[in-house]
């Protein structure tokens, strides 16, 4: 009997800066843990685990400094004024074959 991994595999692309904060992290932590310090991976895994959407949305508007009084509540932006994405058929996207080119 296998049993199915409910895990998804990521490849993160970081900016040095953003890797770097994470690398002093460890350091700080090694210092207060000692062997125990979790790894620059474990602290990554660590701060993206366990996280529900409300949260997540509260984290990422505070960061983007969305205006405090749009932030909480339900309103939310209309369907109508949401970008579509166009449905575009195999063939439109191709450009017009020119039968001279034979």
């Amino acid at each position: 009997m296998t049993h199915r991994s409910r895990l998804v595999q990521l490849s993160l692309a970081l900016p040095a800066e953003d890797y770097s904060a994470f690398l002093a992290a460890v350091r700080r932590l090694v210092r207060k843990m000692g062997v125990q310090a979790p790894d620059v991976v474990a602290l990554l895994v660590h701060t993206l685990r366990r996280r529900d959407a409300a949260g997540l949305v509260e984290d990422y508007l505070e960061a983007i400094d969305w205006p405090v009084k749009l932030r909480s509540g339900s309103r939310e932006v209309p369907r109508s004024k949401r970008k579509r994405r166009a449905r575009r058929s195999l063939f439109a996207a191709s450009p017009a074959i020119d039968p001279s080119r034979n």
